[in-house]
């Protein structure tokens, strides 16, 4: 059996919940959890496991419907990211003779990237800590250098240094309209993501506890709705 979960999401009408285990080869689990049956199993990534450092970090589910029926047959419902990139996945909407089969994008190897930014940092070398939809289908990706990624149709779009140490959390507001980066070094960053690539609106630092101290790490956030305020 596996050792322990590194991550779990249910998907967006709660049908299914995804899980990465802690395992040589990482498995990702797509479960029937009411009745408690496994649906489809794929290895991600193969690489240290029981103690080593794991390869995937977590799962980020779409949870975006798309206005046209054909767009959202052809969204990915799901990716994983972790060492050296992302994996984008997406469930048939009709699976043949009952199997759950997903189509996986993986961004592994740097000729699997296309439009590699013209510094030459190959999105899929860099380590994905966090990842969140936006409501027009991008997925946007923050990396332990601090940069952060849009993808649009598992393709590279556009990347930023948005933070000078590793950008750790991604969240958007619920109006879809604001997304929040948060890094290691306890800066938060919120972004216009109505137009074609996201626009940094507002920085904030928060303050050190007591003089000398190192700045808290950000490891999450979280926003109340309707309102400015998050946690």
């Amino acid at each position: 059996g596996d050792l322990s979960v590194l991550a779990v999401q249910f998907s967006r009408d709660g049908e299914f919940l995804v899980t990465v285990q802690k395992n040589i080869d990482h498995h990702m689990t797509i479960w029937d959890w009411r009745n408690k049956a496994v649906l489809y199993r794929d290895k991600t990534v193969k690489g240290p496991a029981a103690d080593g450092v794991p390869m995937i970090f977590g799962i980020s589910w779409n949870n975006h419907v798309r206005e046209l029926p054909e767009k959202e047959a052809l969204k990915y419902d799901f990716c994983t990211y972790g060492v050296k990139g992302l994996q984008f996945w997406r469930l048939p909407k009709q699976p043949k003779e009952g199997v759950v089969r997903y189509q996986r994008k993986k961004f592994s190897k740097p000729e699997a990237v296309e439009s590699v930014p013209a510094s030459g940092n190959i999105p899929s070398l860099s380590h994905h800590l966090c990842a969140a939809w936006l409501d027009n289908g991008d997925c946007v990706s923050g990396t332990a250098k601090g940069e952060i990624f849009v993808w649009r149709d598992t393709k590279y779009l556009w990347h930023n240094q948005a933070h000078k140490m590793a950008l750790t959390v991604l969240t958007l507001r619920a109006n879809n309209q604001v997304l929040l980066s948060g890094s290691s070094n306890a800066t938060i960053i919120e972004w216009n993501v109505q137009g074609d690539t996201p626009v940094p609106i507002s920085r904030r630092v928060i303050p050190t506890p007591y003089v000398g101290s190192k700045p808290p790490g950000i490891k999450a956030l979280d926003c109340y709705p309707g309102s400015d305020i998050y946690v």
